[in-house]
């Protein structure tokens, strides 16, 4: 059997783990951080509940067409843990699967420490999944650190 590629990421934030959960699950405060590499959200719908729906579509990639990345709320355990299925429609690595993606939030310090396992990649992608999520979560720290 064949273990499927994934992504480990840890990350520190100089945040409460209410605010960073707050930064994942509301629509507006997630369009103000959510940039991977060139592609920033341009548009963020959230249903954040077990079994709720979610979209966040970025403005267009290197070839041109609009990236969108949706799936479904599978763990909703606020203000801790964000488990989600993640297809990125529009992007060269779409193979047409869900992967899985866990968010963990834990209190370090006056901060928070996120962990993030991206599992389930289609097999050439994790080199790609690694540079975005690095995007990503730097973004997420300029958004929630010091003003």
């Amino acid at each position: 059997m064949t273990v499927a590629p994934s992504v480990a990421r840890e990350y520190l934030l100089e945040a409460p783990v209410e605010a960073v959960f707050d930064a994942w699950t509301d629509a507006s405060a997630l369009l103000q951080w959510w940039c991977a590499g060139n592609a920033h959200a341009t548009h963020a719908d959230l249903d954040v509940r077990q079994g709720g729906r979610y979209e966040i579509r970025m403005s267009p990639g290197p070839a041109g067409t609009p990236q969108i990345v949706r799936g479904l709320y599978v763990k909703v355990e606020r203000p801790h843990r964000l488990v989600m299925t993640w297809r990125a429609e529009g992007t060269p690595h779409d193979n047409g699967d869900d992967s899985l993606l866990t968010v963990e939030l834990f209190a370090h310090g006056r901060g928070t420490r996120l962990t993030l396992l991206h599992e389930r990649l289609p097999a050439a992608s994790p080199p790609s999944y690694a540079q975005g999520w690095a995007h990503v979560l730097h973004a997420l720290s300029r958004f929630l650190g010091p003003r």
